[in-house]
């Protein structure tokens, strides 16, 4: 499942006018060419990637919020990099307090965040270690896959006006759900293949949820119903003791997973299966070395270790 090797290649910088890599660390003596998140969202247009390095010190401070506010794709390195034998070195992830999807079309992937506040449509969160996803009024289509949560998703706020136009049509599939939360004020959506790890007694349910299908979900503890236009298909519901008692990490649950889902229920199953750490698709620098200086008419070249997803 892990699906990740790390290797060293030698590369000759090219810059190419209508996508470029923006890398961002907090870290002393980085060779990053941003410190933070606004001055490379600055430098940044739409369709960009901003790349943040893993740091020992969060990139947003607690309560405090950072807010995208250009059609960009996030990346950070992923997490559980050490538990999971990805990474030998510090495992240093890419940590946020909150963190705010402000237009639309925006993907992010391979962060540690406590919140992610979508207010915004055609979103894709894909990958990351999340506390809650909360999304706003009248927001539309928005993809929620591959990530490990720890509570729960929904609105706002849980008093919506009569008039609210709930969060509409949105995927929600391989997740991890970890936490004794809920699914709340969500219309029209799709739930599919996740895995709940709550116990019996702490169940994961659901709450002002209409027109949604549920299928293929495995735990021990979540609780779907067929009120108000919902559908529950072919859902696995285990005994009432809990085997993820006593989990850490996400491969934890992987290993419980394979012995139940029998490639059908769970994050771990269908077309496109969760993947352990949240690692991003592709490249993710893990260090860059580049001369003081060349002589010009010289290349620079440049060592780059590099990690690769699938």
């Amino acid at each position: 499942m892990k699906k990740f090797c790390l290797f060293i290649v030698l590369v000759t910088i090219t810059f190419l006018a209508n996508a470029k890599v923006l890398r961002v660390s907090n870290v002393s003596g980085s060779s990053a060419p941003y410190t933070n998140y606004s001055d490379a969202e600055r430098d940044a247009v739409d369709g960009d990637t901003i790349m943040f390095e893993g740091s020992a010190t969060p990139y947003c401070a607690e309560r405090d919020t950072l807010r995208i506010n250009k059609r960009v794709t996030i990346k950070g390195p992923g997490y559980f990099l050490v538990s999971n034998e990805i990474s030998n070195e510090n495992g240093a992830v890419a940590e946020f307090s909150h963190i705010r999807l402000s237009v639309d079309g925006i993907t992010i992937s391979g962060v540690v965040a406590n919140k992610m506040l979508i207010a915004t449509s055609n979103n894709v969160v894909v990958r990351n270690h999340i506390g809650d996803v909360i999304f706003g009024y009248n927001t539309t289509k928005n993809v929620i896959h591959q990530n490990y949560i720890r509570r729960g998703l929904g609105l706002f706020t849980s008093y919506p006006k009569d008039d609210a136009i709930l969060p509409s049509y949105i995927q929600i599939t391989n997740n991890i759900f970890t936490g004794s939360s809920r699914f709340e004020y969500i219309d029209y959506a799709t739930i599919k293949n996740n895995t709940f790890t709550t116990s019996r007694a702490n169940t994961f349910g659901c709450f002002c949820v209409s027109n949604t299908t549920y299928e293929n979900n495995l735990g021990s503890g979540f609780a779907f119903d067929e009120n108000n236009g919902c559908i529950c298909l072919n859902n696995l519901k285990l005994d009432d003791v809990s085997p993820y008692a006593g989990f850490s990490t996400d491969n934890d649950v992987y290993e419980i997973d394979i012995n139940v889902n029998g490639g059908i229920y769970g994050a771990f199953a269908g077309e496109d299966p969760y993947v352990l750490s949240g690692v991003p698709v592709g490249p993710i620098i893990e260090d860059i070395e580049l001369p003081a200086s060349v002589e010009r008419g010289k290349d620079l070249n440049v060592n780059v270790k590099i990690g690769i997803s699938q």
